[in-house]
């Protein structure tokens, strides 16, 4: 049995090294930071406990409240926790360490993860803007009206800002350029990163970029691994991309087929039913088995710019 005094201590030498070290000062403030949870001056051992602490109530608050406890996964490759700041040690449930949060030498927080939120600004549900300016058009024989415009562009933000993550729904959510797609896959995003969940989002011709600057780094499986596993995910502008060889279209399936108990938020400007003129027949029926939500708005642009000419 170990010694109730070192119960906490990891044995790890990588972290332990760290272990009685002052937290350095930093102008980036991680959310513990933000909180008040840990402050410039802890020791490592002091950072690990009330970190600890913290976590343990969270959980705990949430189990009380029979809501789902999420996970949070990895979002940086290159250290034990991949950005995190924290790791648990994969150790037997014998093991006194089991269960307890470990600092990484990262010094990451989940500020990795933060930073790269950072980029989407305002875009959160608190910020769309549901009275936006709509007017009438025409879409080949039929009338759009701004009425119906209003009715499915209520849904599309209610059904997306109560989604939870338990209920294993993905959704496509699809339309108009300009229409606000882009900010409430966003803001679904954020929103369920504020829960704890791992979370990705990408733009689907960036992502064929990335994938073929992997090869180079041989890093593609690692990088299609992270994107089939990861908690939930953003794949924005489907159907926008120009290479349709039989080798990225065989990597996206592989992505998407992986994440078939997944929650995953498509974005896009294509009808479902020509996905499959634009991709993969594999690609578009796993896409397909998710929930539609259309917005036939006309671009909110377009609006302002018409309106301003009026």
């Amino acid at each position: 049995m170990p010694n109730q005094h070192n119960e906490g201590i990891p044995n790890d030498n990588t972290v332990k090294a760290g272990w009685d070290r002052i937290l350095p000062n930093t102008q980036t403030k991680s959310p513990l930071m933000e909180m008040g949870i840990i402050h410039d001056g802890m020791t490592g051992r002091e950072v690990f406990e009330a970190s600890k602490k913290y976590w343990a109530e969270y959980y705990k608050n949430r189990a009380k409240k029979r809501k789902v406890v999420y996970r949070t996964q990895p979002w940086v490759v290159g250290c034990k926790c991949d950005g995190a700041g924290w790791y648990l040690l994969d150790v037997d449930k014998a093991d006194y360490r089991h269960g307890q949060l470990q600092r990484c030498q990262c010094n990451g927080a989940g500020t990795l993860f933060k930073k790269s939120l950072d980029v989407f600004g305002d875009d959160t549900f608190d910020t769309f803007e549901l009275a936006r300016p709509m007017a009438s058009y025409k879409s080949g024989d039929h009338t759009i009206t701004a009425d119906f415009q209003k009715q499915r562009l209520q849904k599309a933000f209610d059904v997306l800002s109560n989604d939870e993550y338990g209920n294993g729904k993905s959704f496509y959510l699809w339309g108009n350029v300009g229409c606000g797609k882009s900010h409430l896959a966003r803001a679904w995003a954020i929103r369920f990163s504020e829960m704890g969940c791992g979370v990705m989002y990408r733009v689907m011709p960036s992502l064929i970029d990335e994938l073929r600057h992997a090869v180079k780094l041989n890093t593609v499986d690692s990088i299609i691994e992270r994107l089939a596993n990861i908690d939930v995910l953003v794949l924005d502008d489907v159907g926008a991309e120009d290479d349709h060889s039989d080798w990225i279209r065989g990597r996206i399936f592989r992505i998407i087929d992986g994440r078939t108990h997944r929650k995953t938020l498509y974005t896009s400007n294509v009808d479902p039913a020509d996905l499959y003129d634009k991709l993969d027949e594999r690609i578009a029926d796993r896409i397909n088995q998710a929930n539609r939500l259309w917005l036939p708005l006309q671009s909110y642009r377009q609006v302002i710019r018409e309106k301003g000419k009026a």
